[in-house]
C-alpha cells in the first residue's frame, strides 16, 4: 500500500469525486459532483494547504484524505481542516483510516500547524480513540455532527506516537512516504 499525494495522481481526482459526494451529499445539500471535482482538482500541491492524499494499492484507489482551509459554511470560525476522510468498505477496518489520518497530521504539523479541526457526523468514537477531543456538537443540514479538534506538537512526529498506544506499528507492507528515510522531511525533501 502506497500513501502519495493526490497532487501526483490527479487522474484520481473524478473517482475520488463521486465517492466523496455519495458519502457527505446529504451533510452538503447545495454541493454537487462537479464541485468535489473541483475541490479536488485545486488540491495541487505538496507541503500547502489544500492537500490530498490518497492510499493505493496497486492499481485500486484505498483511501483519501484532505487538508483544507475550511469545510463547512456553517463553521467557518474553525480553521484549518482534516476533511474527506474516506476509505474504500471494502478496506475498511484494516488500519486505512488510522494511516491516513496519522499522515496528514504530519503534513499539518511538517506546515506548522498548531492545532487541527474535522467535524463528523459518524466517526466520533473512531477519532476520539486517536486523541482528538469533542470540541462541540452543531446540526448541520438537519444532522447531527460532532467538531473535533487535535492539537499537533510541535517538537515530535505525530503518527507514530499517537498510533503506537492503540497497537498500530509500522507495517512493512504499508509504504509511508516520509518515513521511509528518516532524514527527508516531507516538506523539504
Amino acid at each position: 500500500m502506497r500513501i502519495e499525494y493526490l497532487a501526483d495522481h490527479l487522474d484520481w481526482a473524478p473517482q475520488i469525486a463521486g465517492l466523496h459526494y455519495a458519502q457527505w451529499r446529504e451533510l452538503l445539500p447545495d454541493w454537487s459532483e462537479k464541485e468535489a471535482l473541483e475541490e479536488l482538482l485545486s488540491h495541487r500541491n505538496r507541503c500547502a494547504i489544500p492537500t490530498s492524499l490518497i492510499a493505493t494499492q496497486g492499481s485500486e484507489l484505498v483511501g483519501t484524505v484532505s487538508l483544507v482551509v475550511e469545510d463547512h459554511e456553517e463553521l467557518l470560525m474553525y480553521s484549518p481542516w482534516l476533511a474527506n476522510l474516506y476509505v474504500v468498505p471494502s478496506w475498511r477496518g484494516r488500519g486505512v483510516g488510522t494511516m491516513l489520518v496519522g499522515n496528514i497530521l504530519e503534513e499539518a504539523r511538517a506546515l506548522g500547524i498548531s492545532r487541527l479541526y474535522l467535524y463528523t457526523d459518524g466517526g466520533e468514537g473512531f477519532y476520539l480513540r486517536l486523541g482528538w477531543r469533542l470540541l462541540e456538537r452543531v446540526r448541520l443540514a438537519g444532522k447531527d455532527a460532532a467538531v473535533l479538534v487535535f492539537d499537533l506538537p510541535a517538537d515530535r512526529q505525530v503518527p507514530v506516537d499517537r498510533l503506537q498506544g492503540f497497537g498500530i506499528h509500522h507495517r512493512p507492507e504499508f509504504h509511508y512516504r516520509w518515513r521511509d528515510d528518516p532524514e527527508d522531511d516531507i516538506c523539504t525533501g
